[in-house]
């Protein structure tokens, strides 16, 4: 039977962090949509290194840019051919207005425009 494939979004830290550990110790083939890479590429060491785990993807991914959303999605559309489950996970609360190059609020780009995007 072949490896569940899972995308999660925001696994660098919190409950992603945990949530990946959990799916890598369960055999998932995990695909970590990150925006800090070397964050995910430690985590990504930690993960093989408790677990044996050896499919384990990082893909550099920032919600806020639309742009990078749409060159995400095309690596995982080039490298997968389904997806068994997709967890957005990432999110953030900025305190201060903010827009970002595509002209949303990043709170708003973040956690919501760049997900369904």
């Amino acid at each position: 039977m072949a490896a569940t494939t899972t995308v999660i979004t925001g696994a660098t830290s919190g409950i992603g962090e945990a949530t990946a550990i959990a799916l890598a110790k369960k055999g998932h083939a995990l695909y970590l949509l990150v925006r800090d890479v070397a964050k995910g590429e430690v985590l990504k060491k930690q993960l093989v290194s408790e677990t044996g785990n050896k499919e384990i993807h990082i893909i550099y991914c920032d919600l806020t840019d639309l742009a990078n959303v749409v060159k995400a999605a095309d690596e995982l559309t080039a490298k997968l051919f389904n997806i068994n489950v997709l967890i957005n996970n990432a999110g953030g609360m900025f305190n201060n207005f903010t827009l970002t190059k595509d002209g949303f609020e990043l709170t708003f780009a973040s956690n919501h425009r760049g997900i369904f995007y």
